[in-house]
């Protein structure tokens, strides 16, 4: 792994802060802590509903960085579904690639998460999960569907990523007070503790991965949440490709691949709309630190 220098934790810091997951009382991510000093595993769920007419629905949470054995399982898993239903924001060609973004402003994000997983000696989910496979089914806005939206809130990617932070700082304030929700784990000696450490990147990973986890305890406001473009505009997409595939009637084991921050909603509309039922929550490590 690199060493990580100062500056380079700030471009870390602005990747987990743009793209923090927010989540319901039923976690969809999580930080196992072992005893060691620095050691521990950001892990995401893999959770199973099933309908009364026998459609199994699996609600995958992804982080978009994560070690390579945690993709590899992905994609064995993924190749024995029906269909897989996928996010990504793209500008509708093959590539699979951020390349064609750059007008969106998601060229960014995309560098964030590169480096991000370069510095963590980590791996990029769009580098390695195999997109191109057959039963995979694009599930979320075009660039252009998603310029369309932002030009009539009068939004860009600036406002968009305050205005997620927003949400998320007011929601961690709402359940500090009402849930006793644990202390973040960015505080100045934590922070001042890890790059002292004899292995900085393993303890700055640590520090990070846990902070995913406990946010992923924090739900946004389901009222709020339809107001945020980056999430709800883009549930909208995900359900309704989900909605297509149940009226055809053509597969029975559907996965939808999504960021964790989005499993909240998806789960509350496909549970309190659309008649599945919660049946089991798998784990999988997607940081095993060290």
């Amino acid at each position: 792994m690199n060493t990580v220098r100062p500056r380079q934790l700030l471009v870390i810091l602005a990747l987990m802060i743009a793209c923090a997951p927010t989540g319901s009382k039923a976690q969809f991510i999580r930080f196992a802590e072992a005893p060691q000093d620095w050691h521990g595993s950001l892990q995401t769920s893999v959770s199973r509903y099933r309908s009364d007419y026998g459609v199994e629905l699996d609600l995958v949470a992804a982080v978009h960085v994560a070690d390579k054995r945690y993709y590899d399982k992905l994609n064995a898993y993924f190749a024995g579904r029906d269909l897989v239903l996928y996010e990504l924001v793209t500008d509708g060609n093959s590539t699979y690639s951020t390349r064609g973004m750059s007008e969106s402003g998601l060229s960014v994000v995309g560098w964030l998460q590169a480096t991000a997983a370069s510095l963590l000696g980590l791996r990029f989910q769009l580098d390695e999960i195999a997109y191109g496979a057959s039963n995979f089914r694009h599930a979320d806005l075009s660039v252009s569907e998603l310029q369309a939206i932002m030009a009539a809130k009068q939004e860009n990617f600036f406002t968009l990523f305050v205005a997620m932070a927003s949400a998320q700082l007011a929601s961690e304030q709402q359940a500090r007070i009402r849930e006793n929700l644990p202390a973040s784990s960015f505080t100045t000696m934590a922070l001042l503790s890890a790059v002292r450490s004899e292995d900085r990147s393993q303890a700055v990973k640590y520090l990070l991965g846990k902070e995913l986890g406990r946010s992923g305890s924090i739900a946004i406001d389901p009222a709020m949440e339809s107001q945020l473009t980056l999430l709800g505009d883009r549930n909208e997409a995900a359900l309704s490709a989900l909605r297509d595939v149940l009226e055809q009637g053509q597969a029975r084991t559907i996965s939808l691949f999504y960021g964790a921050a989005h499993m909240a909603g998806l789960e509350r509309v496909i549970t309190g709309e659309l008649g599945f039922e919660l049946e089991e929550r798998l784990w999988l490590a997607a940081w095993e630190i060290p």
